[in-house]
């Protein structure tokens, strides 16, 4: 198994595409603390955001929102 392999089984529910996004030096103290908060990593707090968003934007415009 390949690093590129290994990184690709623990995406969830099998995405494969990156997201890049600029925040603020506030924004991110706050992304940082949300997310140890819960114990989960920053990429996933991230993540869950977008999702959440998403759903609460009208959810039945995305085929898969969670």
């Amino acid at each position: 198994m390949t690093t590129a392999d290994a990184l690709r089984e623990r995406c969830p529910n099998g995405a494969r595409s990156r997201v890049l996004v600029n925040l603020r030096p506030a924004e991110l103290a706050e992304l940082k603390a949300r997310a140890a908060a819960e114990g989960r990593t920053l990429s996933n707090m991230a993540r869950q955001f977008i999702v959440r968003a998403m759903a609460a934007d009208g959810g039945d415009r995305f085929p898969h929102a969670s």
